[in-house]
C-alpha cells in the first residue's frame, strides 16, 4: 500500500515553514525551491500565496484500517486470481477505525474518498450502493464517501470477462472541523488554513 500525505496552505507573510512528518521522500508541488527535510522535519522559505507538498509516508500508522476482498462466483479469490477471470464478480471494501491509533482527531475530522474504475468492455451490469458512478472514458468511475468519525462497509458487484481493474485510490480529505495540523505552530505563525489529503494506493 503506497501512502502518500499531500499539503496545501495558504501563506499569508513571506518566511519559513516548518512540517513536522516522517517521511521516506518529500516533493515540492508548486515550485523548483528545495525543502530540506531533516529526519521528521521538513523546511522551506515561501513567499506569500498557496502551497503545495508531498511527503511519502513510510512508517506511519494510518488512523484507519482497510479490509478488501473479493468474491467469484460465490468463492473468495486473491487479487492475483482475478486477472483474466469470468463469471459474478463482488468487491467488497471495510473501512475500520484503527485501534492502534490512540489519537482519534483525524479519523474524526477526515472524510474517506474511495474510488476505483471498472472497464465497461469487461464488466456488465455493475451494481453499487450508495456510490456515485461517472462515465470516464470506456471505464465506469465509482466512488465512495465515507463521512468522519464513521466505519463503512461498501459492496461492488459486477459480471466480467476478461478481467483487469487499476488500483482502488484511497483518499482522506480534511473537513472543516479537521485537527491542529502539524505546521501550525509558533514558528509557522505566517501560515493560514493548512489542509491534508492523505492519498492510498492498493
Amino acid at each position: 500500500m503506497n501512502k502518500n500525505r499531500l499539503m496545501k496552505t495558504t501563506v499569508t507573510d513571506s518566511g519559513e515553514i516548518t512540517d513536522h512528518g516522517d517521511y521516506s521522500e518529500v516533493m515540492n508541488l508548486s515550485n523548483l525551491d528545495v525543502i530540506e527535510s531533516d529526519k521528521d522535519e521538513q523546511t522551506v522559505n515561501l513567499e506569500k500565496g498557496k502551497f503545495y507538498y508531498q511527503g511519502n509516508l513510510e512508517k506511519a500508522e494510518l488512523p484507519w484500517s482497510f479490509d478488501i476482498s473479493y468474491i467469484l462466483d460465490g468463492d473468495d479469490v486473491s487479487e492475483e486470481e482475478l486477472a483474466g477471470a469470468e463469471g459474478d464478480l463482488v468487491i467488497n471494501i471495510k473501512t475500520k477505525r484503527n485501534p492502534g491509533v490512540v489519537d482519534e482527531s483525524f479519523f474524526n475530522a477526515y472524510m474517506l474518498q474511495v474510488s476505483l474504475n471498472l472497464d465497461a468492455t469487461l464488466c456488465e451490469d455493475i451494481v453499487v450502493d450508495g456510490a456515485n458512478i461517472s462515465d470516464a472514458g470506456s471505464d465506469e468511475k465509482i466512488t465512495f464517501m465515507v463521512n468522519p468519525g464513521s466505519e463503512a462497509s461498501l459492496k461492488v458487484s459486477a459480471s466480467v470477462k476478461d478481467f483487469e481493474m487499476d488500483d482502488i485510490s484511497i483518499a482522506a480529505v480534511s473537513t472543516a472541523n479537521r485537527p491542529i495540523s502539524f505546521v501550525s505552530d509558533d514558528n509557522n505563525n505566517h501560515i493560514g488554513t493548512t489542509n491534508f489529503i492523505i492519498y492510498l494506493k492498493v
